[in-house]
């Protein structure tokens, strides 16, 4: 079971090839792959699969709440594809950003909320994409007022 992170902006999205082994890839999807997802971004909008250094969207998570996670550890590998994730999207700045999360098991859902959050608070943050909730990018964003982020978030920032 994979956790599936979907990009979306209103401006050209470029692919990013998966490497081997894997670090971070965008895989920039057809209008109809969209279409047939039925992703909650706007109409037009370029929509891309965003994998992490799992080759999914599993690496961008250090979550303590998932039963397989003996406890709470640091992976550089984490730490490195969640600032690859901030990199790309402040690459992509200004834009309109948006971000969708969910597992793959589950039907694509209407988003079970909304959020703003910065680049640089997802490259910190250990669980930056909530199951089910639409991000809006917004590089002039405080850490989000949601439950959900109030989550450790480390003392030193990951982000150069």
């Amino acid at each position: 079971m994979c956790y599936r992170c979907y990009l979306a902006t209103d401006k050209l999205l470029p692919s990013v090839p998966m490497t081997n082994p894997p670090t971070f890839s965008v895989d920039v999807l057809t209008v109809d792959q969209v279409q047939k997802l039925a992703l909650p971004f706007p109409a037009g909008w370029s929509v891309a699969k965003i994998g992490a250094h799992t080759g999914c969207g599993c690496g961008f998570h250090s979550n303590p709440d998932w039963p397989w996670l003996e406890e709470r550890t640091l992976d550089e590998d984490e730490i490195s594809s969640r600032r690859r994730l901030a990199d790309f999207i402040n690459s992509l700045m200004p834009a309109h950003v948006q971000m969708f999360s969910h597992w793959e098991v589950d039907p694509t859902p209407e988003p079970s909320g909304r959020l703003k959050a910065s680049a640089f608070w997802i490259a910190d943050h250990w669980d930056p994409l909530p199951d089910g909730w639409l991000v809006e990018i917004d590089p002039n964003s405080p850490s989000p007022d949601h439950p959900w982020a109030d989550g450790p978030i480390p003392e030193k920032s990951f982000y150069p």
